[in-house]
């Protein structure tokens, strides 16, 4: 049961064009309202005037939503071309399941570190079994 509370807390179950970006987002808006909270008693304290004061809070909040936006964008485009590249290592080991040692995959400029590393050793694996084939290929025509 902790298992699942956890996958579902951390959005795991959701494909990671989505995930990504949500958890980035909620992480900015629960910071954001944790700023804008604060702003708003400093606000209220420092300036007397409330029309000045609703006047700078507006302003505030106005600009956190608008980076906010621009930072949801920025996140969603990263994790759908990031999505794309794991997508690609999975077909990849898939093929390599299926003998089509000849299958190629080329992953973005921006690939995590993680995958490329696990690309790295499925091309590995690759190799090797391109070798132990014809090994068998050898041994079978002496």
């Amino acid at each position: 049961m902790k298992i699942n509370f956890l996958r579902k807390f951390f959005l795991s179950d959701l494909p990671i064009r989505v995930s990504y970006p949500l958890r980035m987002g909620i992480f900015y808006y629960t910071t954001a309202l944790i700023f804008l909270v604060a702003s708003y008693v400093i606000i209220t304290e420092s300036i007397h005037n409330s029309e000045l004061a609703k006047e700078v809070f507006f302003k505030l909040l106005v600009a956190i939503l608008v980076v906010g936006a621009v930072f949801f964008i920025i996140t969603y485009m990263y994790a759908k071309i990031s999505a794309e590249d794991y997508k690609k290592v999975e077909q990849f080991a898939e093929e390599i399941s299926k003998g089509n040692f000849d299958y190629k995959v080329e992953l973005s400029p921006i690939a995590d570190v993680d995958l490329i590393r696990i690309y790295q050793r499925l091309e590995k694996l690759r190799a090797s079994l391109i070798l132990s084939r014809e090994l068998l290929k050898r041994k079978k025509t002496k």
